[in-house]
């Protein structure tokens, strides 16, 4: 009787050591087919403007009105050319046209001209 309490003891183990080692065979294949993320930097292609108006607080938009901003600003776009319109109280409308170039700073200095007022006599 001990000898095939033995024997089954040893067919247990035995059982037990090929179903680890089957496990252990597809998790080796499960992580050698796994795929490791790629990280790859990502080259800042947008190009700079600093836009300043004198006098400053002047309002920044495409003419697609896109809001860029308040004077003086300094915004990241996308390279590309850009139809900008600078508008301020009391002041005229500008239109400014400017190409924004990747990775390269495009700097305006403009100067706004005050809004002509017509005085009639009463």
């Amino acid at each position: 009787m001990n000898t095939i309490r033995v024997f089954n003891i040893l067919g247990l183990i035995l059982v037990a050591a090929l179903a680890g080692l089957v496990f252990y065979k597809e998790y080796q294949a499960s992580q050698s087919n796994a795929t490791t993320p790629q990280t790859t930097p990502i080259a800042n292609i947008n190009g700079q403007l600093q836009l300043n108006s004198h006098p400053q607080g002047a309002v920044v938009a495409t003419t697609e009105g896109d809001f860029l901003g308040v004077t003086p600003i300094d915004i990241s776009l996308t390279p590309e050319s850009y139809q900008l319109v600078l508008k301020k109280t009391n002041y005229q409308n500008l239109m400014v046209d400017v190409t924004i170039v990747s990775q390269q700073l495009t700097k305006l200095d403009v100067a706004l001209k005050p809004t002509e007022i017509k005085l009639t006599p009463p």
